[in-house]
């Protein structure tokens, strides 16, 4: 691996100022901004012996930060819904919005026919397509495979 040196001060990483002759002026860079339609609202986490579906950030916001879910399971939409604890059939959401529950996992993999889901990998998926309420006024998120 090649390492940098800035060559005035033979220091690793040294911060060149913008009065150095050296100095790359980053006025025509381009930004380069992640697609957020792309990156999914879920992710299906495959690993050996173990499944799991993870809630990104903004449907965990979206849901007001939920301890439990119901799943519900469409044609190809699957509705999540923000619970109280205790709810029947309802997952327990665990840190960073992770429910362990292979079977669910494997359901909502087979709603999913056009997404390939390999083992040992994480796979983004779903568009968030409405947030509504359910019949008992819960928050319920809409996703789209």
């Amino acid at each position: 691996m090649a390492r940098y040196v800035n060559g005035l001060t033979g220091k690793k990483y040294a911060k060149i100022t913008n009065d150095n002759e050296r100095y790359i002026d980053m006025g025509e860079f381009s930004e380069v901004v992640a697609d957020a339609r792309q990156t999914g609202c879920i992710s299906i986490i495959c690993t050996q012996g173990c499944k799991r579906l993870k809630l990104n950030k903004e449907l965990c916001t979206a849901l007001e930060e939920p301890s439990c879910v119901k799943v519900l399971l469409g044609k190809d939409k699957i509705a999540i819904v923000h619970v109280e604890e205790g709810t029947p059939n309802a997952f327990a959401v665990g840190k960073g919005g992770v429910l362990y529950n292979t079977d669910l996992v494997n359901r909502i993999v087979v709603l999913a026919k056009d997404i390939d889901f390999p083992e040992n990998a994480s796979t983004r998926c779903g568009r968030l397509e409405q947030l509504q309420e359910d019949q008992d006024g819960n928050i319920a998120a809409i996703i789209t495979l």
